[in-house]
């Protein structure tokens, strides 16, 4: 691992042959390289969240027979994987996430708030992302949540990037501080960011080295709140304590 400074957060450049410790090399880091190599350092049963966005072109659909087993290796029994996708594909996309033993939860639907993404091959202007929820075994967390989210795409790190608010949602509403949130596809860093306003710990890897270096640049700009966000005081709309019970079978 060669390590060079860049204010708090240092830059990773890592050989696959090079081997990585556990998780000083790893945790809160943004590494550069393949994430199929590079994933092969985080133990079993370590990690509290998966949350990432892949490609998701045709010739990009076999990275998500990887993601199903890496997220079934390395996440905690009854951890989730939260994974966008695109509404083209979706059905190879489900099919290949389930060729591990992870269960399938939810498909979980992202608005876009701004922009319509022009779908050509079928002539279509889509304004929603599918994001696909699975999990490792029975979830050991079960809140109330809703399934529909709105947020604003964010392009200033990624020209693929996503906004930050729904990460950010759903990692304070599925971890503690200081649990483990990974994401093999960096991007422009949008998860890492969402984990280091909210007081968790990041894992990301980024194959493109300029890439990764903007969303090292990105994190080294944020600070962590002294009062982390209370979500349920914030956004009460959210939680539901106490549902109809007519309706607590179903959405």
């Amino acid at each position: 691992v060669q390590a060079a400074s860049n204010g708090d957060n240092p830059i990773m450049s890592v050989k696959p042959t090079l081997k990585l410790q556990w998780p000083g090399d790893l945790v809160n880091q943004v590494l550069t390289g393949d994430a199929r190599h590079l994933g092969k350092a985080i133990p079993r049963n370590s990690v509290d969240l998966v949350m990432c966005d892949p490609p998701y072109l045709k010739a990009d659909l076999p990275i998500y027979s990887w993601l199903s087993r890496f997220a079934y290796r390395v996440l905690k029994p009854g951890g989730y994987l939260f994974v966008y996708g695109g509404m083209e594909h979706l059905p190879t996309i489900l099919s290949r996430l389930t060729e591990s033993r992870l269960h399938w939860f939810w498909l979980d639907t992202l608005s876009h708030a701004d922009g319509t993404p022009s779908i050509y091959s079928k002539h279509l202007y889509s304004v929603t992302k599918p994001l696909v929820v699975m999990t490792k075994g029975k979830p050991t967390r079960l809140p109330w949540r809703r399934t529909l989210h709105s947020d604003h795409m964010d392009k200033r790190f990624h020209e693929w990037g996503q906004g930050i608010g729904v990460p950010h949602k759903l990692i304070l509403l599925l971890t503690d501080p200081g649990d483990i949130v990974c994401d093999p596809f960096c991007g422009g860093g949008t998860v890492a960011a969402a984990c280091s306003l909210s007081g968790r710990q990041y894992v990301t890897f980024e194959a493109d080295p300029f890439t990764a270096e903007q969303a090292r640049i990105r994190l080294g700009w944020i600070q962590y709140p002294l009062q982390p966000p209370d979500l349920k005081a914030e956004q009460p709309a959210l939680f539901r304590d106490n549902p109809d019970p007519q309706q607590a079978n179903g959405d």
